[in-house]
């Protein structure tokens, strides 16, 4: 039997192979490709049905690999929404022609002590027949660097051509609140504002302030002035500066903030030198000015800067009143 085994290998190798088995013809279905998954690709590289053009081995060396997906496209980022519009600045007010000059001197610019309508002096502002009026007002220009003021009431001028210092006199005026125009000579309207005016007289003080300029309201109330005394307070409306003492013989007037008024204080009639310091340095003094008060009579010492730095003070000595 083992030879038999023998002749039948024999005759199995020694027979020729299928010439188109060695041209690798193509499987059934499988046109163009290989037999074997392990054989190398042809030329043409044909591949399974429904894949044209690619190998049928995954394994083979020609093969290109299907197309990758693309990527689905990331959403718009979201606009960020526009910043609000910063608040425009207050427009600069002009500055006065004798500005200049006045902040480079150490010492106020000679300024008389003038009243609209009034002689010049002490502005007497409460010395009519009628010493008290159901309401009255009058204004005061304590602001720095503008150019001469035209004050409106309700529409109606007031008074114009109102430069730094200078005060005028009262007028009469219905109690309850009334529209203050503060405008420039050329028009150019600085503030529009409602102000409550109670009985009796008052001051609006026109000031500097962080958004341009404002009005402070002073109530010009009596005091027993006698025969022998008078009566004098004191007025903050420097902008520029920080709290004041205000000496005036023995009495102080102390810690007098900005836009405030004191309290009447009856001091003997006389000469005396006021002394006007910091709050915070009461020993540094920087003014020093001679006040005259008559009996019977009521003062208010305002104090005002003349110009936009610290420490630059001046004074107006109104007289409120006569008995």
């Amino acid at each position: 039997m083992n030879e038999m085994f023998s002749v039948l290998r024999a005759q199995e190798v020694s027979e020729p192979l299928d010439p188109g088995f060695l041209a690798g013809t193509a499987l059934p279905g499988r046109p163009g490709g290989s037999g074997s998954s392990d054989g190398p690709a042809s030329s043409g590289g044909s591949g399974s049905p429904g894949t044209p053009g690619g190998s049928g081995s995954s394994n083979s060396s020609g093969t290109s690999g299907a197309p990758n997906k693309p990527d689905a496209p990331s959403a718009p980022s979201k606009p960020e929404p526009p910043s609000a519009p910063s608040r425009p600045a207050p427009p600069k007010p002009p500055e006065s022609s004798s500005s200049s000059s006045s902040s480079s001197s150490s010492t106020p610019p000679p300024l008389p002590i003038t009243v609209i309508g009034t002689p010049t002096g002490v502005p007497c502002l409460f010395c009519s027949s009628s010493q008290w009026l159901t309401a009255a007002i009058r204004f005061i220009n304590a602001t720095v660097n503008y150019n001469p003021l035209t004050i409106s009431v309700d529409g109606s001028t007031f008074q114009s051509g109102l430069e730094q210092a200078q005060v005028t006199e009262y007028g009469s005026i219905r109690q309850g609140y009334h529209t203050i125009t503060i405008a420039g000579s050329n028009g150019y309207t600085y503030l529009r504002k409602q102000v409550y005016i109670g009985d009796g007289m008052t001051t609006l003080a026109i000031v500097n302030a962080s958004s341009g300029i404002d009005i402070v309201s002073v109530s010009d109330t009596s005091c027993p002035a006698g025969s022998y005394s008078s009566c004098i307070r004191v007025g903050n409306l420097a902008a520029y500066s920080s709290d004041i003492n205000v000496t005036l013989g023995n009495v102080m007037f102390s810690s007098v903030a900005f836009g405030s008024v004191t309290d009447f204080n009856q001091v003997s009639a006389g000469s005396y030198t006021a002394y006007v310091a910091r709050s915070s340095q009461s020993s540094t003094v920087l003014l020093s000015v001679p006040v005259s008060l008559t009996a019977g009579r009521i003062y208010t010492l305002y104090v005002l800067n003349w110009n936009p730095s610290v420490d630059t003070i001046r004074t107006i000595l109104v007289e409120d009143r006569r008995n």
